[in-house]
């Protein structure tokens, strides 16, 4: 999905005991900790302790290490990015001018292979294998930091949306005013993997109809010279629920509200 600077260009960790991180700014004596509040969720007039999920039985703690409130596809994309092993970390520019030269770029085989891990689920897809050496030509490169385990995402993050599932608001909103297509095109999505991943989904499932070429878009310059196609809301959802399931994170969503976020003060006072 392109470059996450924040996270690239983040401190070397002085020590990795944490989960996420450990580098002195970031230490349990010098984080700024977030209060979620004793009424942060209500299902079925009922509280919910902070870190609960449907259907989980992982860790209850009130402190995380990561909050994401809202399950929507900005959401799925972050989180998606802390668990690839190997993201693709090129920014839109840089994947332009590498496809310029197929050889550069990331071979098909392994982008048809990605789609069949996600198929079997996350032991295949989050499975780490020796890389080969690649050089300053290469289309990706090696994750930095490295990728998070499934376990300590969650130990570690809570997320919290009102309806309590993944993209919930979002299909709901297509399916209201009927939105048949997307108007993004089919690289935009929340696949850290390889941005032709929804492309190459739907040619496996034979859903190649489901990619439509948009005639009236005619650009073609030196950064694009396309062709514009946008996914049916349809394919763009099936590939969406199989990223939930090929990842292992699509009952980890907990229902509630955020009502207030409120900063503790430091030992020093501040």
């Amino acid at each position: 999905m392109g470059k996450l600077d924040l996270i690239r260009q983040r401190p070397k960790c002085d020590d990795r005991s944490a989960p996420i991180c450990g580098s002195a700014c970031c230490t349990n004596e010098n984080i700024s900790r977030f209060s979620i509040g004793e009424n942060i969720a209500k299902e079925n007039n009922k509280e919910i302790e902070p870190g609960t999920s449907r259907g989980s039985t992982d860790d209850n703690s009130k402190i995380k290490e990561l909050l994401i409130i809202g399950a929507g596809p900005h959401s799925l994309s972050l989180l998606l990015r802390l668990l690839e092993p190997d993201a693709d970390l090129l920014s839109d520019k840089e994947r332009h001018l590498q496809a310029e030269s197929r050889s550069r770029m990331r071979p098909v085989a392994e982008v048809y292979n990605h789609i069949r891990k996600l198929l079997r689920g996350p032991s295949a897809t989050l499975r780490t294998s020796k890389k080969k050496k690649r050089n300053s030509s290469s289309a990706y490169i090696d994750s930095d930091p490295p990728p998070l385990s499934l376990e300590t995402i969650r130990k570690s993050v809570l997320v919290v949306d009102k309806n309590g599932d993944w993209l919930s608001d979002w299909k709901q909103n297509f399916q209201t005013i009927g939105i048949k297509r997307l108007r993004s095109l089919m690289n935009a999505h929340a696949d850290p993997y390889d941005h032709r991943s929804l492309e190459y989904f739907a040619e496996i499932k034979g859903r190649g109809e489901d990619l439509v070429t948009l005639p009236s878009l005619s650009q073609r310059d030196k950064d694009f010279r396309g062709p514009y196609q946008a996914p049916s809301t349809s394919v763009f959802n099936d590939f969406h629920d199989l990223l939930l399931k090929g990842y292992g994170i699509e009952d980890i969503v907990q229902k509630g509200t955020a009502k207030s976020i409120n900063p503790v003060k430091h030992h020093d006072g501040q």
